[in-house]
């Protein structure tokens, strides 16, 4: 081991320098690597080296507790604070089992935090230190093991460790970073950790950002200890648009980062879009002007590269890869365009210029409604800075806002809203319930007693019992709004409880093996993975036609006429009967994603462990032979799908879509499809009915459905009687149906009955 000792728990600045000086790496006994050496001049660099010190004899004080920690975009906080407690109390890990976690909320983040503090401190990812969110192995190497003891993870994985282990056991200091995003899943971890502390006076809790709300979370953790971390190696200077400028933001954004590109020195370019659609606008019309300019002689090479949560690993690691040569003293360039997934702990190598459209589209719900929308919105003053912070981290950087100074003060609110409070909660709500089972005592509350859980900002009560009638007519609570028996039995198979439902009914149906398919495909897909492989590519146009066109003939190929959850087992089935040597071939072909249908089999498999523990559970399946395959899977569907349930609309307004009004509240959505499809659905009555999605309001506000599935009144009424009584229900269609429905199950009940006797 290292020459250097020191007692664990009591690390000082100058012995940490020592350390680093020294030959031996205290986290191995080994010699430091090379790459150590390499990065630790750069990391001496960074602003949070000066501050290193005052960190360790805060944490080391014996009443901190909770530190909230501010610093600014590159000071180095991410990566560095928890490699430094890892030193610091690394014999101590190793002897009591426990770890540092460092939580993020984008799994992005994650995996290149833990690659990235791996490399600096001289060990392998996937030992010492490691990432971690749901399915990480399938990302390659690196994935956090029994042996990691600083592991960089996404909210919801360590949500899911903490909902199961409320004291937090195995881990002795949790960083909360990029808490200003707060999401509903941080937000419910650090009131677990909180309550974990009042157990545990060991735990120690470090919240992280460059821009969060000192006051609140001090109101919020009382006790808590500050600490800020001012500067940053390279000074950003940021450029508005003068008043008489005008245009669309991304019109704005391809003019100057042509220009950027034609006039600049080397460095890359980073662009803020808000969506897909976005992207691939400008990487069209950026990608069609500088072809134009290609051959004036003063235009040096360049790669397009595209940035959003949906792509394939492979295709999000390009930003890490070095940029084009130079070419005739003309400067290579990457010029990354990218969703908000590169707002916050990524550093992209070179990074120099960043040109922001200054949109943002956020999911809200509507809990009125039942329905969500892709909200357009302007970026907050806290989301800019976090963008802004992403250049300038090896030399000066520029940062230009598609918007005038003027605007940004008058039109740009200080702060984002918590996710608590502009998503729906169901699952969270799911989440507190099941947790409050388990811990009846837990810091003195008893079960059912939601409302006093101690969230940083709890949903609004109307939301809540909108949750908890949608939970009622699940079967999951009873009327005390305690968890019912199906509720206790399900809490712990970490999945959402209209997942859950469904996997637990549609056993005694037969159907268990196809729903597990489809809850595993929907889970996957909430991870921000696709099915089919989009080209992404816009180097050339030729072949971008040809694989666009290759994809919509994949997808026609797939698509199921009972919809693309009936189809998705479809797809995973036929996959599954590949050999596996044969399986890359077969997706390339086909253009499917490995990866995503990797990501269904291993949660397939998770799902079956859980399910398989339930007391007298058995997973049925159905053989794809039997003539009522289809209608079998499409009852397992309906029972926890039920609460979306919406019948046919003869309206005919919106083109290239079928009309449905929903059950739960009377509100026209509509069925996004073909000509041909839509002949065929009007030219039949056997499913007047369907389960959805969750509709997204389009630029017209009309509720769009992207997933449905044609079912049968009698199946949604055997899936919960009690959500479709009929005295509930206006006049109309739908009362008739239920009716005639009830009736004719009740006559066939007493018939039974009698035909008993």
């Amino acid at each position: 081991m290292s020459s250097t000792r020191y007692v664990a728990g009591q690390l000082t600045a100058d012995t940490m320098t020592a350390l680093e000086n020294g030959k031996l790496n205290p986290l191995t006994g080994m010699d430091f690597s090379r790459a150590f050496r390499d990065r630790l001049p750069l990391r001496r660099k960074l602003p949070v080296f000066t501050y290193r010190g005052a960190f360790l004899s805060l944490m080391h004080e014996p009443d901190t507790k909770v530190v909230i920690l501010t610093g600014a975009t590159g000071s180095g906080k991410s990566t560095q604070l928890p490699a430094l407690l890892l030193v610091d109390l690394f014999k101590l890990l190793k002897n009591t089992k426990k770890k540092i976690a460092c939580t993020e909320p984008r799994r992005m983040a994650a995996r290149g935090l833990g690659m990235r503090v791996a490399l600096e401190m001289g060990v392998t990812c996937g030992k010492t230190v490691a990432f971690s969110y749901r399915d990480a192995a399938l990302d390659g190497p690196g994935a956090a093991s029994d042996d990691s003891l600083l592991v960089y993870s996404t909210d919801g994985i360590l949500l899911a460790y903490a909902l199961a282990n409320p004291g937090l056991d195995d881990y002795a200091v949790v960083f909360f970073d990029e808490a200003h995003e707060r999401t509903p899943a941080t937000d419910l971890l650090l009131a677990i950790a909180k309550r974990a502390q009042q157990t545990r006076g060991d735990l120690k809790i470090v919240v992280m950002s460059a821009t969060i709300s000192v006051k609140g979370f001090q109101q919020y953790l009382p006790g808590s200890k500050t600490m800020e971390i001012p500067g940053r190696n390279f000074p950003m200077t940021a450029h508005f648009l003068t008043p008489d400028a005008f245009g669309e933001p991304i019109d704005i954004a391809v003019k100057l980062a042509v220009r950027l590109h034609l006039t600049e020195p080397s460095g890359a370019i980073l662009i803020f879009v808000k969506s897909k659609k976005e992207i691939a606008k400008v990487m069209g019309a950026l990608g069609g002007q500088l072809e134009d300019l290609k051959d004036c002689g003063f235009c040096g090479l360049w790669e397009l590269i595209p940035l959003h949560a949906k792509l394939p690993q492979a295709a999000q690691d390009k930003v890490l890869a070095p940029p084009p040569l130079a070419e005739n003293a003309n400067p290579g360039r990457q010029i990354i365009v990218s969703t908000n997934v590169a707002e916050t702990s990524v550093t992209v190598p070179g990074l120099v210029y960043v040109i922001d459209t200054c949109e943002v589209f956020e999911k809200v719900d509507d809990p009125r409604s039942g329905t969500s929308r892709m909200n357009r919105r302007n970026a907050t003053k806290q989301e800019m800075m976090q963008r802004r912070g992403r250049a300038g981290r090896t030399r000066p950087g520029k940062y230009y806002a598609c918007i005038t100074a003027s605007a940004y003060f008058r039109y740009h609110a200080d702060a984002t809203l918590p996710g608590m409070l502009i998503q729906k909660p169901l699952d969270v709500v799911y989440q507190i319930l099941g947790f409050l089972e388990k811990n009846p005592r837990a810091a003195g509350h008893a079960p059912g007693e939601l409302f006093n859980f101690g969230l940083v900002d709890p949903p609004a009560a109307e939301t809540v019992m909108r949750c908890l009638q949608e939970l009622h007519y699940l079967n999951l609570i009873d009327t005390d709004g305690t968890l019912s028996i199906d509720g206790k039995k399900l809490s712990g198979l970490a999945i959402g409880p209209c997942d859950a439902r469904m996997v637990l009914r549609s056993g005694p149906i037969g159907c268990c093996a196809e729903i597990i398919t489809i809850v595993a495909m929907r889970e996957v897909l909430a991870n921000h993975l696709e099915l089919h492989i989009k080209p992404w590519s816009f180097s050339d146009e030729d072949e971008l036609a040809r694989e666009a066109e290759r994809l919509s003939t994949s997808e026609a190929f797939w698509k199921h006429p009972r919809g693309v959850l009936i189809g998705s087992v479809a797809v995973y089935n036929s996959w599954r009967s590949i050999s596996v040597e044969d399986q890359d071939a077969y997706c390339e072909f086909h253009m499917l994603s490995k990866r995503f249908l990797l990501g269904v089999d291993a949660a397939r498999k998770r799902i079956a462990r859980s399910v398989t523990k339930l007391p007298k559970f058995k997973i049925t399946r159905m053989s794809q032979r039997d003539p009522l395959y289809f209608d079998t899977i499409s009852r397992g569907l309906c029972t926890g799908m039920f609460m979306s349930a919406a019948i046919r609309s003869p309206a005919h307004d919106l083109e290239k879509a079928a009309a449905f009004v929903t059950f739960k509240d009377q509100r026209k959505l509509y069925w996004e499809m073909s000509e041909e499809e839509l002949e065929n659905l009007d030219s039949t009555s056997d499913f007047d009915y369907i389960v959805h999605d969750e509709p997204m309001l389009n630029r017209f506000s009309y509720p769009i459905i992207k997933m449905a599935t044609p079912v049968k009144l009698s199946w949604l009424i055997e899936a919960s009687a009690k959500a479709f009584d009929p005295e509930a229900m206006p006049p109309g269609k739908m009362r008739e149906g239920l009716v005639k429905i009830i009736s004719a199950i009740t006559n066939s009940s007493e018939e039974s009955a009698n035909g008993k006797r």
